[in-house]
């Protein structure tokens, strides 16, 4: 089980469709790496120098990454015929980071978002018969789960207690005594696990803690 929440107690000229050389975008291709280097000098000096070492090391790693293609060609020169390519893949590198922080934010947004207009207040009579199970995604105790922890209403009860207010729980098998309710899909992202609320009583049978739970 993991715990979610607890209680808290380009090629070619150079060109594309007449344009000059010099508007447009670095030229892949390598025969044309001179021109490049004058519209480009920043480019062409991290090309020549960082990556080239670093594509240069590489390929002397050996046949088992590059296997030999029998040309006898130098390391250095494979090096310096693959560098046009790095910038463009350092550049999909990086919009991919980007992309992907924005995505995964609007995915938690709006996870957040749908789990707020489910929120219902707890009512035990409404807990016990379920009255609220006409959507499948949220059912009635995964909607009033977080207000019951919110108000502490388990907070010291004993064992009878809690079974009069939420009804009969489901025998832990990991710790003996405890009670399990469970409470509908997970709420998350991709919504495979199911969430539980898991009671602990002490020795006195008496709410110990309670916490949040995936199975």
């Amino acid at each position: 089980m993991r715990e979610i929440r607890t209680s808290g107690l380009m090629s070619g000229d150079g060109k594309r469709g007449g344009a000059p050389a010099s508007v447009l975008a670095p030229i892949l291709d390598s025969t044309q790496w001179r021109a490049a280097s004058l519209h480009f000098p920043k480019y062409a000096s991290f090309v020549n120098g960082p990556a080239l070492e670093v594509i240069t090391s590489v390929f002397s790693m050996g046949p088992l990454i590059f296997p030999s293609d029998n040309t006898g060609e130098t390391t250095k020169a494979k090096a310096r015929r693959v560098r046009p390519f790095v910038i463009p893949l350092v550049v999909l590198a990086v919009l991919g980071v980007f992309a992907g922080g924005p995505i995964l934010g609007t995915l938690y947004y709006l996870s957040g978002l749908e789990n707020y207009t489910h929120q219902a207040h707890f009512d035990s009579n409404a807990w016990r018969n379920r009255t609220l199970d006409g959507d499948p995604m949220w059912p009635t105790r995964l909607r009033m789960v977080d207000d019951l922890m919110k108000r502490h209403l388990l907070d010291g009860r004993s064992r009878e207690q809690v079974e009069s207010l939420l009804g009969p729980g489901r025998p832990s098998q990991q710790f003996a005594g405890d009670l399990i309710y469970c409470l509908g899909p997970e709420r998350s992202f991709f919504r495979i696990d199911s969430e539980c609320l898991v009671i602990h009583f002490d020795a006195s049978a008496r709410v110990k803690d309670y916490r949040l739970v995936t199975d």
